[in-house]
């Protein structure tokens, strides 16, 4: 009677490594490329919007519109005002890999901000959650009226669950 010098748990354990190695290695980085894949991140509405000085519209003002989403890569443009103190910025979306991340906390930070005298007024400035569109932003996005004589004043918004 001839044993073999292999038990049953080794072979057992020898076929379980080669039936999860194989295909990682025949499908090589394809098998991850879900992870790496990456997602449209939602960073701006379009942006309209007029300046006005005691009701006269302001022209030839830089308006920079500033939007960081986790990875810290700053999104800068900027646009001028009009003859009639009217600016537009377009909707903004990136591809990012991160959303694909375990653990994670999507926020955009967005800044919309007038340049004047060496002095920069804002417009617009709020955090979201998550990289979807948020409809209340876009709303009020749609057409923001600026006028430079007014206080700053702060907006909150609910939640949707």
């Amino acid at each position: 009677m001839n044993k073999s010098s292999y038990s049953p748990r080794f072979i057992i354990l020898l076929i379980l490594v080669c039936v999860i190695i194989f295909p990682a290695i025949s499908q090589g980085e394809d098998m991850f490329s879900w992870f790496k894949k990456k997602k449209e991140v939602f960073l701006s509405p379009e942006v309209n919007g007029v300046v006005t000085d005691n009701g006269t519209p302001v022209a030839n003002l830089e308006i920079i519109r500033s939007l960081i989403y986790i990875d810290e890569k700053v999104h800068r443009d900027t646009a001028s005002t009009d003859q009639n103190g009217r600016f537009h910025f377009p909707n903004k979306t990136i591809l990012s890999s991160i959303p694909n991340k375990l653990i994670v906390e999507n926020r955009v930070s967005q800044e919309i901000f007038i340049e004047s005298e060496n002095t920069l007024i804002p417009l617009w400035v709020a955090n979201q959650s998550g990289i979807k569109e948020i409809p209340e932003y876009s709303k009020k996005l749609a057409f923001l009226e600026c006028e430079l004589t007014n206080k700053r004043v702060a907006f909150e918004f609910k939640k949707n669950k």
